[in-house]
C-alpha cells in the first residue's frame, strides 16, 4: 500500500471508530441503532448526535446496515469499501468496524521482529555468560 494509500486507511479507520461512538450514543439515549431508511443520517437529527457524516477518503459512502449481517459483536455493521471501492461485504480490503485491518501491511509482522530481536539478544546474552562462567570455571580449576 501506498503511503497515501495508508493515510486515506487510517483517516477511515478513525471516520469509523467516530461513527460508532456516535451509533452508540445514538442507541443509548433513543434505545434503539439508526434504522433504514435514512440509516446514519439520523444522527443529524433531530438533536444531532455528530456534526456531519462525511464520506470515506475514496469518496464513498460508508456503508451502514441494521440489524447486523455480518458483525456479531455489534447490533449493527459499519464499514468502508476501501481501496478498490467496491463492496465486499466487510472482506478483502474493506475496512470494518469488528475487523483489525492493518493499513500497513508491515504493521502485521512488528511482532515477529520485536521477538527475533528479543531471541537474539538473549542468544548473545546465555554465549556471553556461559563463556564468562567456562573462563571463570578454568580459572577455579587451575
Amino acid at each position: 500500500m501506498s503511503e497515501p494509500e495508508v493515510s486515506r486507511c487510517a483517516k477511515a479507520k478513525q471516520d469509523l471508530r467516530a461513527l460508532s461512538v456516535a451509533i452508540d450514543n445514538y442507541k443509548n439515549k433513543t434505545g434503539s441503532y439508526p434504522v433504514a431508511p435514512e440509516g446514519l443520517k439520523q444522527l443529524l437529527n433531530p438533536e444531532p448526535i455528530i456534526r456531519k457524516i462525511s464520506k470515506d477518503p475514496w469518496r464513498n459512502d460508508y456503508k451502514y446496515t441494521f440489524p447486523a449481517k455480518l458483525n456479531s459483536l455489534k447490533g449493527y455493521d459499519l464499514y468502508s469499501f476501501g481501496v478498490d471501492g467496491k463492496d465486499d461485504m466487510g472482506k478483502n480490503d474493506d475496512i470494518a468496524v469488528w475487523k483489525d485491518f492493518e493499513c500497513n501491511p508491515s504493521d502485521k509482522y512488528r511482532p515477529y521482529i520485536i521477538l527475533g530481536i528479543l531471541v537474539t539478544i538473549f542468544t548473545l546474552t546465555f554465549i556471553g555468560v556461559y563463556k564468562l562462567a567456562k573462563k571463570i570455571f578454568i580459572f577455579i580449576k587451575k
